[in-house]
């Protein structure tokens, strides 16, 4: 699979799998939510039931204690208090206790406050405590208040003949002299209640102020998991707490809701993985098998086959690009037709003109030389002799000059085309390297075993890598430093090998560096300038590439990229 294919099939798949985990995510989110709201109209709910059962009972308390103040005994209490005989009279205290006993008893009141109207925090009786006590801050700061709705008290009732300390609703009226408060204790039946009026059956527990618990509800669901909140109930005007009524809702059927979320998505993520690889690696063959074709024929013109055919294509994005790589391919073969045209003008103008400059150097001496023979003849000059032999010395030695100028240039002009075969490039390499191994110079071989043969032409590869070689030598000879030459091959690619010829001599100057492959440039005393114009020409008629790189004062190198 290529990686193309790859990268469409994995672009499918991760479309549905993020797909599955953006569903997931919401519907998580929207579970969650859900519970929450839920959770919080449970809350809602407790809440108002607290209030709701508070008040109902407030409301029944003072029915019951209204129906005491008319009561005989309260009504002479009230009488005997306004005549001032209740404080002289400890018969009348006595009989009093009992008589407000069997009136709370009666009236199935827990808690029973008989105040002094004109001084409230004076206790006329309180039988369902022992001895006198004093009056309960919250009871005295709601008789203040004018005995608005009702107050929770923490009251010392008597239960067997000894007090115990429990949570009471109270609720008052006045009945002329006196102020009766009654109260009910909160019990197990105020949390059984608030639980059976709530459809997902919380656990509750009422707690008095200071956290100790009054009542809970059995446990009827697993509360490993849950919500918690508290209903916080507070006397008008106190900062502490008289009343907390804390619930816990079991996140049991959330957690398995969720859980059976997670199985499907997973199914479903799986399956549609599953899918989308199937999906995926259909369209990414149908896709990359269209491309596969322009793929083939970009490499086909790269290697310089122009007549590549593309098979028709449909009405699609991919059909206009096969259009477009018709159009571009005609289009390169007009553009190259009009490059080598230039190319070759331009370049018989470069190699004309650098020719009529070497030749003319060498007609100069020829001309100065001719002019000193004429000279010397037509004055009888006593060392004519002399004269022409030197003459006639400088003459044949230009005339020589010019005869190779004349038949390197003839040899670059009719080079003929390279004619490849398979044949090992590393035997190439030995064979030029064997005629250059002397003492004088370290030329050294690092040939890879994996180039193998690949398709040259033998004799104008060896051609190219002794014009190389020689320069290498040449250039070294001119140094302190022991000339060092090397040779390597490799496999740079699996369809590309390349070779590079080294030297450590003096290197090329970066002004020169552009013309190294022009004809006729050249450094060297007596040089023609047109070894390395072959050696390149030889190079690209094998479709191979030729470069170099030096520094200069550390050496140069040449590097040559052939097809293999």
């Amino acid at each position: 699979m290529s990686s193309l294919q790859l990268r469409i099939t994995f672009a499918i798949l991760l479309a549905v799998v993020v797909v599955a985990a953006l569903v997931g995510t919401a519907t998580y989110q929207r579970l969650e939510e859900q519970s929450q709201a839920d959770f919080n109209n449970t809350v809602q709910a407790v809440r108002e039931a607290v209030t709701s059962r508070l008040e109902r009972d407030a409301g029944s308390l003072n029915e019951r204690v209204d129906a005491l103040r008319k009561h005989q005994v309260i009504r002479r209490l009230s009488q005997d208090l306004q005549e001032g005989a209740w404080d002289t009279r400890v018969t009348i205290r006595r009989r009093t206790k009992q008589d407000l006993k069997q009136l709370m008893v009666g009236a199935s009141l827990d808690a029973l406050w008989v105040l002094d109207a004109q001084d409230s925090n004076r206790v006329i009786g309180a039988p369902h405590r022992l001895g006198d006590v004093g009056l309960p801050a919250e009871i005295a700061a709601y008789v203040l208040r004018g005995m608005e709705s009702f107050v929770i008290a923490r009251e010392s009732l008597v239960r067997h003949g000894r007090p115990i300390e429990l949570v009471t609703v109270e609720s008052g009226v006045r009945a002329g002299r006196l102020i009766l408060v009654g109260g009910r204790v909160v019990g197990t039946r105020v949390a059984s209640d608030l639980q059976a009026g709530i459809p997902s059956k919380p656990h509750i527990e009422v707690r008095d102020g200071g956290g100790e618990l009054l009542a809970e509800t059995p446990v009827l669901s697993d509360y490993s998991t849950t919500q918690t909140a508290e209903v916080v109930h507070h006397n008008p005007g106190a900062a502490e707490p008289a009343l907390v009524v804390a619930l816990q809702v079991s996140r049991e059927q959330l957690d398995a809701q969720l859980r059976d979320l997670s199985w499907t998505l997973l199914y479903i993520t799986s399956v549609g993985g599953i899918l989308g690889l199937l999906l995926g690696r259909l369209l990414a063959t149908r896709i990359t098998a269209k491309l596969q074709v322009l793929v083939s024929a970009a490499r086909s013109i790269g290697a310089g086959d122009r007549d590549v055919q593309l098979p028709a294509a449909d009405e699609d994005e991919v059909g206009e690009l096969v259009h477009a790589f018709d159009r571009m391919r005609h289009e390169l073969d007009e553009n190259d037709a009009r490059l080598r045209r230039a190319e070759r003008v331009a370049a018989w103008q470069d190699i004309a003109r650098e020719l009529a400059h070497e030749i003319k150097n060498p007609l100069t001496p020829i001309q100065m030389a001719m002019e000193t023979l004429r000279r010397a003849h037509q004055r009888r000059h006593e060392r004519f002799d002399e004269l022409f032999t030197e003459s006639t010395e400088t003459i044949l030695e230009e005339v020589a000059r010019l005869s190779k100028i004349v038949s390197e240039f003839s040899q670059f002009a009719r080079m003929p085309s390279p004619q490849p075969r398979a044949y090992s490039l590393n035997d190439v390499v030995h064979s030029v390297a064997v005629l250059y191994r002397d003492g004088h110079i370290e030329l050294s071989e690092s040939l890879g075993d994996d180039v193998g043969d690949i398709r040259i032409d033998p004799e104008r590869m060896t051609q190219v890598i002794q014009n190389l070689v020689l320069n290498a030598v040449q250039a070294t000879a001119g140094v302190e430093r022991k000339g060092r030459i090397r040779l390597v091959t490799e496999r740079i690619a699996p369809d590309r090998v390349q070779l590079l010829v080294s030297d450590n001599g003096p290197g090329i100057s970066d002004a020169d560096m552009p013309r190294v492959f022009t004809p006729y440039f050249t450094a060297k005393a007596g040089g023609t300038g047109l070894g390395l114009a072959i050696a390149h020409r030889i190079v690209d008629g094998h479709g191979g590439r030729i470069g170099v790189r030096s520094t200069p004062g550390e050496g140069t190198t040449f590097l040559i990229q052939l097809p293999g």
